[in-house]
């Protein structure tokens, strides 16, 4: 399995309607929390409101992930002060249909090496995640994974709770 991480300024709104479509049933199992009852579609709006905004600010920084030179994934948010704060993850299933990539060493070198070569930009990635969510499981079966792998040097930062229903993590001194 080859996997590419890179920069983007623009995706197409068929990949990104997609990932969106992958993940819906995810979003509505509380990845993500809106104050008010939302279609699908509104959702989808929301969130490709935030998308452009993001890919069109100054400080806006989005990635996408490529699994055999499909794209699975994105992660979107802004740069300030040397801290990627991400803020709008998507993860689509791969050319097989799956999602079984997330969990796969091969994947969180392939993150672990573009983010090393992010560190004229950013240095510190910070998640907020919806406390006991999948995508806040994931988060936390992944970083198990570097934590107990001598191929990955980072400092993982406790959880801090944002507010009733979100938590924030932050890792920092990749090498």
């Amino acid at each position: 399995m080859a996997y590419l991480i890179e920069k983007i300024t623009e995706i197409d709104e068929s990949i990104f309607r997609g990932l969106f479509n992958d993940s819906i049933d995810k979003i509505n199992a509380g990845t993500f929390l809106f104050k008010e009852a939302k279609t699908d579609e509104e959702k989808y709006q929301f969130f490709k409101q935030q998308l452009d905004k993001q890919l069109s600010d100054s400080d806006g920084f989005t990635i996408q992930i490529k699994k055999d030179n499909v794209i699975v994934g994105i992660a979107s948010g802004r740069v300030r002060d040397k801290v990627f704060n991400v803020t709008i993850t998507f993860f689509g299933k791969d050319a097989s249909g799956s999602r079984a990539y997330l969990y796969d060493t091969d994947w969180i070198t392939a993150m672990k090496n573009f983010h090393l070569t992010m560190s004229s930009v950013y240095t510190s990635q910070q998640y907020t995640h919806t406390k006991d969510s999948s995508s806040k499981l994931h988060y936390e079966s992944m970083m198990t994974v570097a934590n107990n792998d001598a191929a990955f040097n980072h400092t993982q930062g406790s959880d801090v709770e944002e507010n009733t229903f979100y938590v924030k993590t932050s890792i920092s001194d990749i090498t």
